[in-house]
């Protein structure tokens, strides 16, 4: 679950986020869509921790998150992954999946996570075939 109440971030002296709360339960989806400028990045970010909010507070699973660095939250699971930034862009499918298991916390579950995305992805498992050499 992650829940958000009383938001706000600011970039500098710029308000940007004002009493955003937002309650997203385990197994529930949630599109945030919003004209350019409407702050839908600056939420992302508060939410991933690259954006200390001024105010207000964010729980993930029953924890408080808004005082943690970015690199906690990526420990606890929670994670932002940027659009159309092409991060990893030299890589494989199959090598930008396993940057999802790069933490050793996770490695042990590495092929019941792969296994979960090639069923959710079910043009992908033709790739995961060949790379294993079948």
């Amino acid at each position: 679950m992650l829940a958000l109440k009383d938001i706000y971030s600011n970039y500098g002296q710029i308000g940007i986020l004002h009493n955003i709360s937002l309650t997203v339960t385990d197994g529930e989806m949630v599109a945030v869509v919003g004209s350019n400028g409407a702050g839908k990045t600056t939420l992302l970010r508060t939410i991933s921790g690259l954006l200390k909010p001024v105010h207000g507070t964010i729980y993930f699973s029953d924890t408080r998150i808004d005082g943690l660095t970015p690199n906690e939250l990526v420990k606890r699971g929670l994670v932002m992954v940027p659009e159309g930034r092409k991060l990893f862009f030299a890589m494989t499918v199959m090598e930008n999946l396993e940057m999802g298991v790069y933490l050793r916390s996770l490695r042990s579950r590495k092929e019941e996570n792969l296994d979960r995305v090639f069923k959710l992805f079910l043009v992908y498992q033709r790739e995961r075939i060949r790379l294993q050499g079948h």
